[in-house]
């Protein structure tokens, strides 16, 4: 019989699979994909907005993204999509911007009650 099975972790989440057929048996691992260290380079640098008058920076630590701001602290971002990251700590949503050449621009910044706050690029 053809079967599909789930194993789940401690917390619900999916963590591996065994599918079943013709009399054989697979397993089947979950990967979570997402940029390579290089690729996390290429949103490192300084961002400013006029619209919130501040500066944040985007930093490479180890092969974690971080935004960081002088007042507000460090938070570390995990990828979410193709230019998207999410905060870590706190609900942030970086959706950076890139121009013809694929150059990161600048990028929109959403928390809570303040979405898409443009940042440029400042460093080149």
């Amino acid at each position: 019989m053809d079967r599909l099975a789930f194993r789940r972790a401690g917390d619900g989440r999916v963590e591996s699979a065994t599918v079943s057929f013709s009399g054989q048996t697979f397993a089947l691992h979950r990967l979570v994909a997402g940029p390579s260290t290089d690729e996390l380079r290429a949103y490192t640098g300084r961002y400013f907005s006029d619209e919130a008058a501040t500066v944040y920076m985007v930093e490479l630590r180890g092969d974690t993204l971080v935004a960081t701001h002088h007042r507000n602290g460090d938070v570390r971002l995990r990828a979410v999509g193709d230019d998207a990251f999410a905060g870590v700590e706190i609900p942030l949503h970086l959706q950076f911007a890139r121009d013809a050449r694929d150059t990161v621009t600048g990028l929109h910044m959403s928390i809570v009650r303040t979405p898409r706050v443009w940042f440029e690029r400042i460093d080149r």
